[in-house]
């Protein structure tokens, strides 16, 4: 999974758009610090002293990032100077490692990136077919509203460049190796899932009798055993199997708490409710009016 995610944000943090979507946390530390901490996975209560140091240590990590994208924005992307960013950007994963962002996290940027690409790819062609028609009818049509049409695609095809920070080949590459980090990840995530089935079916057998069938509590705790690998971090120090079963108990106990508020109707009450439903909508209509519980009756 670990590398995986490596793949993923090694790549995004050469585009410009992911590097000012991290940088927009800062904002969100002032503004909404809840918020804040749950982008960072920190369940804590903002009233608390920790959650608030807590905050001011993901600030400041966050503004040793910024410094780094400064210098990244000052350097060309030149032949020459091709090792020196990617040095910088390998610099910058690392604090990411640090605020153990994950890809997840930037699911919002790899679409926008993702929808940028195809946007520019649909320019791509436009402007292909306008200079070809161009040529065809060199004498028939004046050159000016080709150019015209041209001079438009083309200032879109630059804003689109400038919020990624690429033009569209680059920006492929990027996205075709984001996709392989993810297929690997996902690959590494099904292997830990079915390595910690058994793990699901020892912890549920232990609510049976408590509301819900064995096949129902399975369920509920395979979600939480998903969740639990889609947040797990060997960086936090926990082994995997200790973080899954906290997070395969809390999936049970709240289904359980789910199906205990559920007001459960007999079947043979439900045809008596479907009438009494039926009568109303009836005198409704005869009396203009709702009807009171003895004229129901």
């Amino acid at each position: 999974m670990e590398r995986g995610r490596k793949i993923q944000l090694r790549a995004l943090l050469k585009t410009r758009l992911a590097i000012k979507d991290i940088l927009a946390l800062r904002d969100i530390s002032e503004t909404e610090p809840d918020r804040f901490l749950r982008i960072f996975d920190e369940t804590e209560d903002f009233e608390d002293d920790a959650a608030r140091k807590k905050v001011r240590e993901l600030r400041q990590t966050l503004d040793k990032f910024h410094k780094l994208s400064e210098r990244l924005k000052a350097m060309k992307p030149t032949a020459r100077l091709a090792f020196s960013r990617g040095r910088l950007i390998v610099e910058m994963y690392h604090i990411l490692e640090e605020l153990h962002l994950s890809p997840e996290k930037m699911s919002s940027t790899i679409e926008r990136l993702r929808e940028i690409l195809h946007l520019l790819n649909e320019l791509e062609e436009k402007r292909e077919e306008i200079q070809l028609s161009g040529l065809k009818a060199k004498n028939k049509v004046p050159p000016a509203s080709f150019k015209n049409k041209l001079k438009l695609i083309l200032a879109e095809e630059k804003i689109y460049r400038q919020e990624a920070g690429l033009k569209a080949p680059e920006l492929r590459k990027i996205l075709l190796d984001v996709s392989r980090g993810e297929k690997i990840q996902k690959h590494a995530e099904n292997e830990l899932i079915e390595a910690n089935l058994r793990l699901v079916v020892s912890i549920a057998k232990n609510y049976v009798n408590r509301g819900l069938s064995l096949s129902d509590l399975i369920q509920e705790g395979n979600l939480g055993l998903m969740r639990a690998v889609q947040k797990f971090d060997y960086h936090r120090g926990f082994k995997f199997s200790t973080y899954a079963t906290w997070w395969i108990k809390q999936s049970i106990t709240r289904a359980k708490a789910d199906q205990a508020r559920t007001i459960r109707i007999p079947v043979h009450m439900i045809e008596t409710i479907n009438k009494l439903i039926r009568t109303s909508r009836y005198l409704v209509q005869e009396l203009g009016r709702e009807p009171n519980p003895e004229e129901i009756a």
